[in-house]
């Protein structure tokens, strides 16, 4: 399932919780992208998914479907099975 699996990490330079979030991610062997929040593009995909909270991980399955949300270290451990 991993295989397939994609992410999207929502973040802001103003978020100090996202660092951690996307330092892990940046380790583990998921492909993703991260989206800055706090621009003007970035604000419009934030909308588009519905990002209430910074970080926002949302996992994508290989039809971008959303498979789940996270928004911790531990919530994503669980997800890919860390």
């Amino acid at each position: 399932m991993l295989m397939n699996m994609r992410y999207i990490l929502f973040t802001s330079p103003f978020c100090a919780a996202c660092r951690p979030v996307k330092e892990f991610l940046n380790s583990v062997n998921i492909d993703g992208e991260i989206v800055d929040a706090a621009e003007d593009s970035g604000s419009e995909v934030a909308v588009k998914y519905s990002v209430m909270k910074l970080p926002t991980v949302i996992f994508l399955d290989s039809n971008r479907q959303e498979i789940c949300r996270c928004h911790s270290i531990g919530e994503i451990k669980e997800i890919i099975g860390d």
